[in-house]
């Protein structure tokens, strides 16, 4: 089953960036940022990556190697860089959207 949603916490303050499937990228689903201007999607070089809107890479995961990713985000620690401010993050699969009952 396809990956349709997760998070990205910051350690340093515990901000929550929810993120959703949305298109693909180099034929892997693409995750969205629902703040905007940043997604998360695989590249042949870095492997599973941030980008910015210009399409810069801006955060890797920590936690598997590019060689060990699969098909989807790894969970565990991401790092990412915002001008001159670098933070970690922790992604979780399946969280950040809400479901309603049926």
């Amino acid at each position: 089953m396809p990956l349709t949603h997760f998070t990205l916490t910051r350690q340093s303050d515990s901000a929550v960036c929810p993120f959703t499937a949305e298109g693909t990228r180099f034929g892997c689903i693409r995750y969205v940022y629902a703040g905007g201007g940043i997604t998360i999607h695989w590249h042949p070089r870095w492997g599973w990556c941030a980008a910015d809107e210009a399409g810069e890479v801006i955060g890797l995961s920590l936690s598997v190697p590019r060689a060990e990713q699969r098909n989807r985000p790894p969970e565990g620690l991401w790092v990412s860089r915002n001008g001159e401010a670098s933070h970690v993050f922790d992604l979780r699969w399946g969280q950040g959207v809400e479901v309603e009952a049926a």
